[in-house]
């Protein structure tokens, strides 16, 4: 059972040591995140995405998606925009958190046509 006094405790563990003391327990802490074996394939700048959804989307559930814009493909929905990769893992977990059946995620390339000029 979780109570306000063992709440308190476990804001007060020691984390600088490199474990924590909870009831006997050591609980082993890293102090420095450690890159992944494909921690470097992933850009971090922004990139244009277009993120395909089953179904026609309404204007609420689409107000979930501020940055994007949307349009009907079919019995598609597709939402383009320029998403760096939290923005990229947000509008993915907003997907999965209404339940929208997700088809494709796409990175695409800008046209250089449309660039504008330099």
């Amino acid at each position: 059972m979780v109570t306000s006094r063992s709440l308190t405790r476990a804001a007060d563990l020691k984390v600088s040591t490199g474990h924590a003391d909870c009831g006997g327990h050591q609980i082993p802490a890293m102090r420095v995140h450690l890159p992944g074996h494909d921690h470097g394939d992933m850009d971090p700048a922004p990139a244009l995405y277009q993120v395909r959804i089953n179904g026609h989307l309404g204007a609420t559930v689409l107000s979930a998606f501020p940055g994007m814009m949307s349009q009907r493909q079919d019995a598609q929905t597709v939402l383009t925009g320029l998403l760096d990769r939290s923005a990229l893992y947000g509008v993915l977990a907003e997907i999965e958190n209404l339940g929208l059946d997700l088809v494709e995620v796409r990175r695409v390339k800008p046209d250089p046509d449309e660039a504008g000029p330099p």
